[in-house]
């Protein structure tokens, strides 16, 4: 299971090396899977949506709502890595709506590997790191969860998963 967060949240489900649910049938919406039905409204109109929660946008919106002004991502970059509340609240609460919207793809399609990719995952240090800390806390007992890892093309995954799919490879 693939999920790339960025100005959206894109996602994709590979089984067997062909992408699902197939070319034929659309697109896997990771990014409108909802994980908090009183959440904040969405591009799509729904409430709640992970991409609504946790896409860059989405973090940027709720670091400015604490601090009272427009964060840029660098800005929040920075706040990480100071440990600065702000920065570190608006990303924590986006690497746990992103846990959850994780571990709810794995307990249907049971991957081997939850694969964090896209330019706003990839330009935050310890942010997939995060979201893997999160997966691993919602595990049942006895039903361990797959590995969480950066995706090896990090914030250019997202486009070249994109290509692939439209040169029919995907």
């Amino acid at each position: 299971v693939y999920v790339g967060v960025g100005t959206g949240i894109g996602g994709g489900i590979v089984s067997g090396g062909r992408s699902l649910p197939g070319p034929d049938r659309g697109s896997c919406e990771l990014g409108h899977v909802v994980v908090d039905r009183s959440g904040p409204l969405c591009t799509c109109g729904r409430r709640g949506c992970l991409q609504a929660e946790a896409s860059g946008p989405a973090v940027l919106r709720a670091a400015a709502r604490t601090l009272g002004r427009e964060v840029a991502y660098d800005e929040l970059v920075r706040g990480r890595a100071a440990g600065a509340p702000w920065a570190c609240a608006a990303i924590d609460h986006a690497a746990a709506v992103l846990a959850t919207a994780l571990v709810g793809a794995a307990e249907l399609v049971r991957p081997e590997l939850l694969v964090v990719g896209g330019g706003f995952a990839a330009g935050l240090p310890g942010f997939v790191t995060g979201v893997a800390d999160r997966v691993a806390e919602l595990a049942r007992p006895g039903h361990p969860t797959p590995p969480v890892r950066p995706a090896a093309l990090g914030g250019l995954s997202s486009l070249h998963g994109a290509v692939l799919a439209a040169r029919g490879l995907a």
